[in-house]
């Protein structure tokens, strides 16, 4: 928190507000109801993702029910640093069907293969720029994908790994198999192949969403730079010690975008749509689904549902 409240004092500091104020004043309402609208399309497919990542033979999930766990992840988005809310949302799915550790497991595959396919789009892009510097950067979001991926195999082979494993799952008095979580690490090839385009697709609409944002402020930044800068500024929604990514989201932007000759007013103009639209709009309304929502005594078929997670067994 203080981290955010620091680099927001800095760009404050170097704030004209009448500027700024302008900016809102020419904000283009057809464009903005565009971006709202675009919405659907972009939070469809990162539920029906985890719902394809979640579904085997054992248990499904219908895709209402995935939807609402990741409108559960924005709204824990707005409070937790490092987007970590897609992850914590898993606690919620097991506190409301009774599946534990692939809930968990799910939501972790989920979140790195994301993370990794938002280099295939913004490599490319950076690539065409000349932007050399941007695409070696970009292949550290790969990074997390390659090791979790890789942890079934040496849980498998390397004997000391699941011994470190199974010592943590002592260590939290069983409450959760770490082992387990880790074994249900184990996603077909398809699975991954099918997971990373609809990620890449995802990532496609957030994007344009973002550079809609900043047209509609009358701010005008290339729209392949927008993608080619995309893995650094999901890189730095990664920083660890602010709220939300406030105050380093606008930080990196005002860098980034402040070399396509944009200015600061401007670029805080678009990045302020850009988080009231895409990230507190979704997180709003994912804080209905937890008002809401019962707990669910079990997630066998057949399940008298309390609330909209009917999780089931095939």
């Amino acid at each position: 928190m203080a981290v955010s409240l620091a680099i927001a004092v800095i760009l404050l500091f170097h704030l004209d507000f009448e500027r700024l104020l302008e900016h809102f004043a020419i904000i283009s309402r057809p464009v903005l109801g565009v971006i709202i609208l675009s919405l659907i399309p972009a939070l469809l497919v990162r539920g029906y993702r985890w719902k394809l990542l979640f579904d085997n033979r054992t248990n499904s999930i219908r895709l209402t029910d995935s939807m609402a766990l990741l409108l559960v992840g924005a709204a824990l988005n707005l409070v937790l640093p490092a987007s970590t809310g897609d992850i914590a949302k898993s606690y919620f799915g097991y506190r409301w069907s009774g599946v534990k550790e692939r809930m968990l497991s799910v939501s972790l595959i989920d979140k790195v293969i994301a993370l990794g396919a938002i280099s295939v789009l913004g490599v490319p892009c950076a690539l065409y720029r000349g932007e050399l510097l941007y695409a070696g950067l970009s292949i550290l979001v790969l990074l997390p994908a390659f090791v979790l991926l890789g942890l079934p195999v040496l849980i498998k082979h390397v004997p000391f790994c699941r011994k470190l494993f199974n010592g943590a799952t002592k260590v939290v008095r069983k409450k959760l198999d770490f082992l387990k979580v880790v074994e249900q690490v184990n996603p077909s090839k398809k699975k991954v192949a099918e997971a990373l385009l609809l990620s890449v697709t995802g990532w496609l609409i957030t994007y344009l969403q973002m550079y809609l944002c900043f047209r509609a402020v009358d701010v005008k930044i290339p729209l392949v730079y927008v993608f080619s800068v995309a893995p650094l500024l999901t890189l730095v929604r990664l920083f660890p010690f602010t709220l939300s990514g406030i105050g380093t989201d606008e930080a990196a932007m005002w860098y980034f975008f402040s070399h396509a000759g944009a200015g600061l007013e401007g670029i805080l103009a678009g990045a302020f749509a850009y988080r009231f639209v895409i990230l507190i709009l979704p997180g709003m309304v994912g804080l209905l689904v937890l008002a809401r929502t019962k707990r669910l005594g079990s997630s066998k078929k057949g399940l008298s549902s309390s609330g909209p997670l009917p999780f089931y067994d095939k």
